[in-house]
């Protein structure tokens, strides 16, 4: 089965949250927005990371502090755990789509 999930990006919920928002990303998505430099690279992968959440779990019942993303050997991210649940991410302008 496959499943789309597209949001507009709240860009103003999103700079005015950061910190709690923050708190609550799984640790990988975390450290990838804290390392970026440009303040709309933050916004826009913090954006990423909350879709990748929320879809994670409703469809695996998994909690984002739990969610540790791998890599398979052609690079492909999957949810560890879940062999059978894969998934790509992106964002472009206001909309970010999982």
């Amino acid at each position: 089965m496959i499943k789309v999930m597209v949001k507009k990006i709240e860009w103003s919920k999103l700079e005015k949250e950061f910190d709690i928002l923050s708190e609550s990303l799984y640790p990988a998505r975390r450290e990838a927005v804290e390392r970026l430099n440009n303040k709309k690279a933050k916004l826009s992968s913090m954006a990423t990371g909350l879709l990748l959440q929320e879809l994670v779990r409703a469809e695996l019942g998994a909690e984002p502090k739990e969610l540790v993303i791998g890599r398979g050997s052609q690079g492909k991210p999957y949810v560890e755990g879940y062999p059978k649940f894969h998934f790509n991410i992106s964002h472009s302008g206001d909309m970010v789509v999982v």
